[in-house]
């Protein structure tokens, strides 16, 4: 549903002193004025005296002055409110905006599914076809000795590397779908191959059961967490054979601690001040109501990425009726069309952590100066549909010549 943002009522400002219209009534003020002293001034005296003269131009001069006056204070009373509500208005509006932008900034995000990342960089070309498929990834050949995750975890890690490798201390969350003795196993080898990658790194590992994507974010853009976060979601088979009911997956996703860091200080786990500008950003989900997706969207845009439209559409759980109305509620330029990412038409079949994997993909193929994304998630058991905007980041020219003016 649309945040609950007041709707801001139209403000009229008084309409400036027309001397169109004052100007006749400065006649018919004069005009009163000079009868009035004319009617008044005593028969017996004479009129050439500098008292009749006084009185004769004074009094109309007197007279629209004060009329003036008051219609000129009036004026300047009225506008001065106008201007006061239209300030508190402004005001009310940053604010709104301001807890509208709340964001997690992302320093580094890979996906790891059955279809490669580079896949989804081609606007043009067609993406496999996967749908209602559940592909497996391709995971090393279980031999005595090897470790099953070997491979998929090697090549996490190694994307990884650049991002981690000058921290001093990351806490890693690994959220999963699997039943808790598989789950073990994966923990231990994440572990293993991140301090692989960065061995001076100390990292801090947390084990939990998968939570949907968008409700998350949407608690933590509002909390202040001073650590450099790795959240790692998977949704794998287990080993025993048996149905598959979703394609395998895993995600890994480097947050900068939540409140940029002061010069001079830095937050734990991070060994220099990071650079805002080259991160992407997570900005806050909004549960939606279907019926009520032009607004929503409208209002999305409005409040987190105006001027800018979405350039890409990224969706996952979500029917051919629902992503045709998603599409047909964001604006886009003829020149440039909306780019449409259904994510289960080509990866398979979604599973627990599909969200989390659809971000990590759209956050790591997305090049950095390119418009701001849309998501949508529904959730199976809830039927509850999430958007969520993501920014990449600005290219590193742009940022600078940013600096430079500044």
């Amino acid at each position: 549903m649309p945040w609950p943002i007041p709707t801001m009522l139209e403000i009229e400002h008084p309409k400036a002193l027309s001397w169109r219209v004052w100007l006749p009534t400065l006649v018919v003020i004069a005009s009163s004025a000079v009868g009035a002293v004319l009617l008044l001034w005593p028969h017996d005296k004479l009129t050439n005296t500098a008292t009749f003269w006084v009185l004769l131009i004074g009094a109309p001069l007197v007279a629209y002055c004060l009329v003036f006056g008051v219609a000129l204070d009036r004026w300047e009373s009225a506008k001065v409110q106008a201007e006061e509500k239209e300030n508190e208005q402004d005001r009310l509006v940053a604010l709104w905006r301001s807890w509208c932008q709340r964001h997690l900034r992302v320093a580094a995000a890979v996906a790891i599914t059955p279809v490669p990342t580079v896949s989804f960089d081609d606007v043009t070309g067609d993406l496999p076809v996967n749908k209602d498929r559940a592909k497996g990834l391709e995971w090393k050949a279980v031999k005595a000795g090897d470790k099953r995750y070997g491979k998929v975890l090697s090549e996490l890690a190694g994307s990884l590397k650049p991002a981690i490798e000058n921290r001093r201390e990351i806490a890693v969350t690994l959220l999963h779908g699997e039943i808790s003795t598989e789950i073990i196993g994966f923990e231990s080898e994440l572990k293993g191959a991140l301090e692989k990658a960065a061995p001076d790194v100390r990292f801090i590992m947390t084990c939990g059961p998968i939570t949907e994507c968008a409700p998350w974010i949407a608690k933590k853009v509002d909390e202040r967490d001073a650590t450099v976060r790795l959240i790692v979601a998977t949704q794998i088979w287990p080993e025993a054979d048996s149905p598959h009911e979703f394609s395998e997956g895993v995600a890994a996703i480097l947050l900068e601690p939540r409140e940029p860091v002061n010069a001079g200080t830095h937050a734990s786990g991070s060994s220099a001040p990071s650079d805002g500008a080259h991160t992407s950003r997570i900005l806050r989900p909004m549960p939606s109501v279907t019926d009520n997706l032009e607004a929503e969207i409208a209002q999305m845009v409005q409040m987190q990425t105006a001027p800018q439209q979405p350039t890409h559409l990224w969706h996952t759980g979500c029917d051919a009726e629902l992503s045709a109305a998603i599409q047909s509620a964001i604006e886009s330029d003829p020149k440039h069309p909306l780019v449409e990412r259904s994510f289960d038409h080509a990866v398979g079949l979604p599973g627990p952590a599909t969200g989390w994997i659809m971000l990590a993909t759209a956050l790591e193929g997305a090049p950095a100066g390119s418009g701001p994304q849309l998501l949508a998630w529904r959730d199976a058991a809830t039927q509850q549909l999430h958007l969520c905007m993501i920014a990449p980041p600005a290219r590193k020219q742009d940022s600078e010549g940013a600096r430079s003016e500044g």
